[in-house]
């Protein structure tokens, strides 16, 4: 495992990291805004939280600062240790068979 490797598994652990807070909001106001749509008096807040949330999700891809760790980086971290441990490649090559 690179020094790379580690360092975005510790950014996806911390849980409360500046990135990881900033985007659980985005998506929580997104959701505001979704239901805001099934109710007309404020229907009109629609629009403001949609912005609100696509500030907020895409400030945390600034240039050279990426912060947020997504599934698809961890899952390949993953892949290359399991592709360098003769073991694991075993294994995984039994629970196919099955």
């Amino acid at each position: 495992m690179t020094r790379d490797d580690i360092e975005l598994y510790l950014k996806a652990k911390d849980r409360f990291s500046y990135a990881n807070v900033v985007y659980a909001l985005a998506v929580l106001i997104a959701a505001m805004a979704a239901l805001t749509t099934f109710f007309p008096s404020l229907h009109d807040y629609t629009k403001y939280l949609v912005l609100a949330a696509f500030i907020l999700g895409t400030s945390t891809y600034g240039a050279g600062s990426y912060r947020y760790v997504s599934r698809a980086t961890l899952l390949k971290i993953l892949e290359r240790q399991i592709n360098a441990d003769p073991e694991a490649l075993e294994y995984i090559a039994q629970r196919k068979a099955r």
